[in-house]
């Protein structure tokens, strides 16, 4: 035993990144990347028509986890999670298994590498969405803190706390370039 992998392995993934997604098998082909819910094809990407694979940091319960979200040119996405959820606040960690199905798929992807983003990050939506409800906890956290104390109510300084909390959080996800990733780095074993 080399210690390397087969040919095969790490060409299926078993797969649910949340409670609420699906448990499903994604599958490395040759031609695309599928996923399957009890052996049943539900969503696939031709590799020649993947736009973009973004890596990004999810929730797992009271952990995080990473997120890999494949999109092709249909809008069509395919999403997968170095965690599985297993059950109410059970995760089973899958760093492993993970870590190799990126390589295949960053491998399988090398010819294209020039024409896909590989970005890192939360996506632009998620990011605003955050960034807007910063602000408005912010301002809103300020101004209710600014009335209550103008008027010498002490209960002005309990909302000084939404309001640096909305101000932390418009700085974490405030709007910035897109983050890109070296798929070499990912493609290794």
């Amino acid at each position: 035993m080399t210690g390397m992998p087969d040919a095969e392995e790490g060409r299926r993934y078993a797969n649910r990144h949340g409670a609420r997604a699906a448990a499903s098998t994604i599958v490395l082909e040759d031609e695309r990347l599928s996923s399957e819910v009890g052996g049943r094809l539900v969503s696939a990407v031709r590799l020649d028509a993947i736009t973009s694979v973004r890596l990004s940091i999810g929730m797992a319960g009271r952990d995080t986890q990473i997120l890999c979200r494949v999109q092709g040119k249909s809008g069509a996405e395919i999403v997968l999670g170095s965690k599985r959820w297993t059950g109410p606040g059970q995760w089973r960690e899958q760093a492993r298994e993970f870590r190799l199905f990126l390589a295949r798929l960053h491998a399988a992807l090398e010819p294209r590498w020039d024409e896909i983003a590989f970005v890192e990050g939360p996506s632009p939506r998620l990011r605003g969405l955050m960034f807007g409800l910063g602000i408005l906890l912010a301002v809103g956290g300020s101004m209710a803190a600014a009335m209550l104390l103008w008027r010498n109510n002490p209960w002005g300084l309990f909302a000084i706390a939404p309001s640096a909390a909305g101000a932390w959080l418009a700085l974490i996800f405030r709007p910035a370039r897109t983050k890109t990733y070296d798929p070499a780095a990912y493609a290794r074993l």
